[in-house]
């Protein structure tokens, strides 16, 4: 698995994409929350499963206005040449 690059969000929330991980294997968009307290765990959030129709292989993921997640696939979607993706936590 390999991460694409991270995106910084409103109170520390890091976000980002991992292309092989989930439960089809075909890549995640996560968000790591930040502990309460220093020293504290950071908190793992999977936002979006890939599954084949709807991408395969995230490449990452940007911030927009609003806080919506975007990014492309490598793979997938209808014709299976990629897609381009909008999330909302």
């Amino acid at each position: 698995m390999s991460p694409g690059t991270l995106a910084l969000g409103e109170s520390g929330i890091l976000y980002g994409a991992i292309n092989l991980g989930g439960s089809f294997k075909e890549g995640t968009i996560f968000a790591l929350k930040p502990p309460s307290s220093a020293g504290g765990a950071w908190t793992e959030v999977v936002l979006h499963t890939f599954s084949g129709p709807d991408g395969e292989v995230p490449t990452g993921v940007a911030i927009g206005s609003g806080g919506v997640l975007y990014g492309t696939t490598f793979r997938g979607g209808i014709n299976g040449y990629g897609t381009v993706f909008a999330l909302t936590e």
